[in-house]
């Protein structure tokens, strides 16, 4: 397989004609998505957990002299703390490279997140025990495939990093479900010493059907605003997006009806409106420097109903890739999701330790001492 840029033929992205099954359903998702995104923005009345997202990455910001100083040359007055001259100030240049500490470590939040990897990192085992004799076999069996997918899909990682999510957001979400890729590999067959000349043969291999554990992104992930801290029955519905690349997109959906008329060069940017929910155009198209093929996929899962659907955003809008019934034989929604602390009976939505510090001196110092 060659490494080639796509043509300007297949850039150009051609007219997909949906069926009215498939336009009624990116009708229905269109508005439920949408309720689900603008829901998050007014919990119990009030509470707008996006901002709430925002400011925990505000607290927890490193600073960094790029974004502080837009890269320019920019000076501020700082006392000589190694000379130990009390009233003695310089100013001092941060667009050089020898300038004083323009960094403010986060201690409190810095500490938090070592202790939480170290108590992770000295307890890595799971407790599993089979509900009588019989069972036994079936359990150890089990056992080997959570740790092939602890180790090979690299579960373990994103549990930290879930577990990372719940101290610093006000919850955290993942997902758990079967993969199994089918690639398309080169293999040399031939090798000539003399001319350095290879022969290439393509085959198709099968990596083995693995359980993966991942964890989402928070902020592009939405709930169902009807769902209950510690109940799992009450969430009906949710929704997440991601960003794939074509050659990810060709792996995970090649095979869908679609995906042949799909264009090279990614989805077009858009932004949502926070009032509304609508889509806009952005003044700037971060899409159109350089080569970038970023396509926005949706995931949407519905318990009631008994659908998976997937979808990827192009020039004229979505165009629907999966749309079947829950893979799984108990039909459960493949979402997981906690909080640190709870906040209040009818919302998962929690409170984080993150949100706990804010603003309260005296427990910061206690925890950075």
């Amino acid at each position: 397989m060659k490494l080639v840029l796509p043509t300007s033929e297949e850039k150009v992205q051609k007219d997909i004609l949906l069926s009215e099954d498939e336009k009624e359903l990116n009708a229905f998702l269109n508005d439920r998505i949408k309720h689900l995104k603008l829901s998050r923005k007014k919990v119990l009345g009030y509470l707008d957990v996006d901002k709430l997202m925002e400011k925990a990455d505000e607290d927890t910001r490193i600073r960094d002299f790029l974004n502080d100083t837009d890269g320019k040359g920019k000076k501020f007055l700082f006392e000589d703390e190694l000379a130990g001259w009390r009233g003695t100030s310089t100013f001092v240049d941060l667009s050089k490279e020898n300038w004083q500490a323009n960094i403010a470590s986060n201690e409190p939040f810095i500490k938090m997140m070592v202790a939480l990897s170290i108590l992770f990192d000295n307890d890595p085992k799971y407790k599993l025990s089979a509900g009588g004799v019989k069972f036994q076999a079936i359990t150890e069996v089990i056992r080997q495939l959570l740790d092939n997918s602890w180790k090979v899909q690299m579960s373990r990682e994103q549990l930290k990093a879930f577990i990372f999510d719940l101290a610093k957001y006000p919850f955290a979400v993942g997902r758990t479900f079967i993969k199994q890729e089918i690639r398309t590999i080169n293999e040399i067959v031939e090798y000539d010493p003399l001319t350095k000349e290879a022969k290439e043969e393509e085959r198709e291999v099968m990596d083995f059907a693995e359980v993966v554990r991942k964890r989402l992104d928070p902020r592009r992930t939405w709930l169902d605003d009807k769902a209950k801290a510690n109940d799992r029955s009450s969430i009906n519905d949710w929704c997440f997006e991601e960003d794939y690349s074509y050659e990810q997109l060709e792996r995970e959906f090649g095979d869908t009806k679609h995906f042949k008329d799909i264009a090279r060069g990614g989805s077009p940017a858009f932004e949502i409106d926070n009032d509304t929910g609508e889509e806009r155009k952005p003044s700037v198209d971060t899409n159109t420097s350089g080569f970038t093929e970023n396509y926005l996929v949706q995931i949407y899962e519905n318990r009631h109903h008994d659908r998976l659907v997937a979808r990827v955003r192009l020039q004229d809008g979505w165009v629907p890739l999966v749309n079947d019934p829950l893979p799984w034989d108990h039909k459960e929604l493949s979402l997981w999701t906690a909080f640190w602390n709870i906040r209040n009976p009818n919302t998962l939505y929690g409170v984080s330790p993150v949100e706990i510090m804010r603003g309260d001196k005296v427990l910061k110092n206690q925890i950075k001492n």
